[in-house]
């Protein structure tokens, strides 16, 4: 069958006809169009693969898996699947305002409040995928529609996998994900291009989950400041050594990163510590996806406001009640824990262990008086000659003071955020 054929004709399923004009989008597996359910007279999406039939396989076992054991209305909702004479076709739900990386670019990011409910329910997403035994290992905002009413959905299954819950580890020992959102555990497993690539780490894998929760901190950050945080999770990119820099001086890495380029930082320190959490290299001191989901970071308590955001009550509605539900299935363990975000508590238990910190990501909640405004400035960090760690030269270019509105594409983040460290103001 020529995928190209530009008329609405039934595709080899007894529901659904695909309209071949009407292309959604295009990925490096196939292509993305409308087609029509002839019960119901509603618009759905076809994806249409053409690639190796083990791919196909991956994808499909895990849509099926999700319809089968994963409740959540914030999963992209799988329809069926058939056969294509070079390739295979699966439906799904269609989602009518697109993803949420260009949804957030094109707004030069999303403000704390906007942001909130569409991370609450991309947690929820996650969380579901997690309980039933599914890691995705391809989080990112392009992997997230978003549907009439505001809400979101996780889609793009390719490279999921499943695992048999059997209260084990759930380990993975191949690299897949998207370059500026794979976790730093993760790089090892690539022979070619990981900095650390051994047999030994291969053989070892890596925990799948947490580094699902590590993307989902990547999405955070590109949603709140409009930029990567870094380009890859290897000590050759300035921003990651930066990254682990601030983690042995317990300063705060989104503040440092704001002011390496030149940029004012006006996130809440609720915001900030729930990015430094999730972006944190020790695996174990990594919220997870459950934690995120019961409220346990002061940021993910907030409720939305309704007022800044553009985005339907009932949406907002939907996620305050699934989280009400996550906060009472906690108990009053949870409830007394939260006495611990006081700012007098976080203080006294704010230590630093031979230069790492030594709490708990739970501990996070808040930054230090001392430590809001702290940048990184003295000789030690950086060369005479304004070289930063690995000795490469910094941009003589200065940062415009004048910030994009919107970005249009991925490629526009190398203007944003150069590769290398800016040069240090005299």
């Amino acid at each position: 069958m020529n995928l190209h054929v530009a008329i609405t004709e039934p595709a080899p399923h007894p529901r659904y006809a695909i309209d071949y004009e009407a292309e959604l989008g295009e990925g490096g597996y196939g292509i993305v169009y409308r087609a029509v359910d002839q019960e119901t007279r509603e618009f759905v999406a076809a994806k249409c693969l053409k690639c190796e039939p083990h791919k196909v396989e991956r994808e499909v076992n895990a849509c099926r898996h999700l319809r089968k054991d994963a409740s959540c209305q914030y999963i992209l909702r799988f329809l069926g699947d058939a056969p294509l004479a070079d390739g295979h076709c699966l439906f799904f739900e269609l989602c009518g305002r697109g993803d949420l990386f260009n949804y957030s670019i094109d707004r030069g990011g999303l403000s704390e409040q906007h942001a909130r409910p569409l991370f609450q329910q991309m947690v929820e997403a996650v969380a579901a995928l997690h309980s039933c035994g599914m890691a995705h290992r391809d989080i990112k905002l392009e992997n997230v529609m978003l549907t009439h009413d505001g809400s979101v959905r996780l889609g793009d299954f390719g490279l999921a996998t499943i695992f048999a819950m059997d209260g084990g580890p759930v380990r993975c020992h191949d690299w897949k994900g998207t370059d500026q959102y794979i976790a730093p555990e993760v790089w090892p497993m690539h022979r070619e291009r990981g900095v650390c690539y051994s047999a030994d780490a291969q053989r070892q894998g890596y925990l799948a989950f947490p580094a699902d929760v590590w993307s989902l901190g990547v999405c955070l950050f590109v949603m709140l400041t409009n930029m990567m945080p870094m380009d890859e999770a290897q000590d050759e990119d300035w921003r990651y050594a930066l990254l682990r820099q601030c983690e042995r001086s317990g300063t705060s890495f989104v503040h440092q990163l704001h002011d390496a380029v030149h940029r004012e930082c006006s996130l809440s320190a609720e915001a900030c510590a729930l990015l430094i959490a999730m972006l944190t290299v020790d695996v174990s001191l990594r919220p997870s996806s459950a934690n995120l989901l019961v409220g346990d970071s002061p940021w993910m308590r907030r409720a939305a406001d309704a007022a800044s955001s553009s985005f339907s009550a009932a949406s907002s509605a939907a996620t305050a009640t699934a989280t009400a539900t996550a906060h009472a299935a906690m108990g009053s363990e949870q409830m007394d824990a939260e006495v611990a975000w006081s700012a007098a508590e976080l203080n006294a238990m704010h230590t630093v262990d031979d230069g790492l910190r030594s709490r708990s990501w739970l501990m996070e909640g808040g930054l230090r008086d001392d430590q809001a405004d702290c940048r990184i400035g003295d000789e030690s960090t950086y060369g005479g000659d304004g070289e930063m760690w690995r000795g490469e030269p910094s941009y003589d270019d200065r940062y415009s003071d004048e910030q994009p509105k919107g970005l249009l594409c991925r490629e526009a983040y190398v203007a944003l955020v150069p590769r290398r460290q800016p040069a240090r103001e005299a």
